[in-house]
């Protein structure tokens, strides 16, 4: 995963198979919006229950707070919410789940021919 530059602060990007993922920004007002919008435009989080399952795993962080409806679009919260190393550690392992699901997609029968 990198960081690329984007319109008032950066996004974490990740490519796999030629495919570009775009996960959060972190913004330049401190904020860090959670990009489900266009993870929902990719397999495999075109599923709607993997980006709840990220929402879920955000939301363990204490102070997020993501309503279930928002895994559709760009939801935000403050960046200071990750300020801890417990924080920062549940962050990073929703990622981590995140690419993990990336990684072990396959190509079905029906995406073969597509």
């Amino acid at each position: 995963m990198k960081a690329v530059p984007v319109t008032r602060g950066f996004a974490a990007e990740y490519r796999h198979d030629g495919v570009a993922f775009y996960f959060f920004k972190l913004r330049s007002d401190g904020e860090i919006a959670v990009w489900f919008q266009y993870l929902g435009n990719k397999k495999p989080f075109s599923e709607p229950a993997l980006r709840e399952e990220i929402r879920r795993r955000l939301c363990e962080v204490p102070g997020v707070d993501i309503a279930a409806d928002r895994i559709s679009g760009k939801p935000r919260f403050a960046l200071s919410l990750l300020s801890t190393p417990a924080a920062m550690r549940q962050f990073k392992d929703t990622w981590t789940w995140a690419l993990e699901q990336i990684r072990s997609m396959r190509e079905g029968p029906d995406d073969a021919l597509s």
